[in-house]
């Protein structure tokens, strides 16, 4: 995969409890360290991951994977410094770059690859790629090298969905049927459904509250 990444894992996650939704676990392996795993396996890098209010717990959770871990001190202001903070993380990489969120539990090594191939067949003058799954946006975004520069220089465009906003032509919205690109954690509620229908469940770290 000829990308670098940027996952995000810095918010509170105060609608579940102020809990690190990142690092609830599949098969016994946290979220974030199953999206980092899934993007290397593809063969992105490098790969930065970006904490905030959990920072310490996030990463031992990756200390050992070959990724750069960024802190956010200002994460409780909002996800775009968190966004920036990792695009400036890869500041001159000359590669196009994805970026995820942490908590996407059905995210895996084919979806990604799937993303990979949508990119790289793209309308050739788009700068962006959102996945659509029917009709609402959806995650990991991939952003081109220049979209990346043009979000970090100045205050023009904040963020990539400011820079997207301004240049509606230049963004490729992929449909794909796949949820997964749908699906994260926010609520106890979005816990409870996604458990409802997985063979796999997701779960607490053992001594956590197993509520949901």
């Amino acid at each position: 995969m000829a990308l670098s990444a940027v996952v995000l894992a810095a918010g509170g996650a105060q609608r579940l409890g102020g809990r690190p939704k990142c690092l609830l676990e599949r098969g016994g392996e946290p979220l974030v360290r199953r999206q980092v795993q899934a993007l290397l396996d593809c063969g992105a890098g490098p790969v930065v991951v970006v904490t905030g209010c959990h920072a310490p717990s996030v990463r031992a959770a990756v200390q050992d994977q070959p990724v750069r871990v960024v802190h956010h001190p200002d994460w409780a202001r909002g996800a775009t410094g968190s966004v920036r903070m990792g695009l400036t993380a890869l500041a001159g990489v000359p590669l196009p770059v994805l970026v995820a969120l942490a908590d996407m539990p059905a995210m895996g090594r084919p979806e990604l690859l799937a993303l990979q191939r949508a990119w790289h067949t793209r309308p050739a003058h788009t700068e962006v790629l959102v996945p659509m799954v029917h009709g609402e946006r959806g995650n990991p975004v991939v952003l081109s090298a220049a979209v990346r520069d043009a979000v970090l220089t100045g205050n023009r465009w904040p963020s990539p969905r400011d820079w997207q906003t301004a240049h509606p032509a230049l963004v490729h919205r992929w449909t794909t049927d796949n949820p997964a690109y749908r699906q994260d954690i926010d609520t106890p509620e979005d816990l409870a459904r996604f458990n409802a229908t997985q063979p796999l469940p997701l779960r607490w770290p053992a001594g956590w509250d197993q509520t949901g």
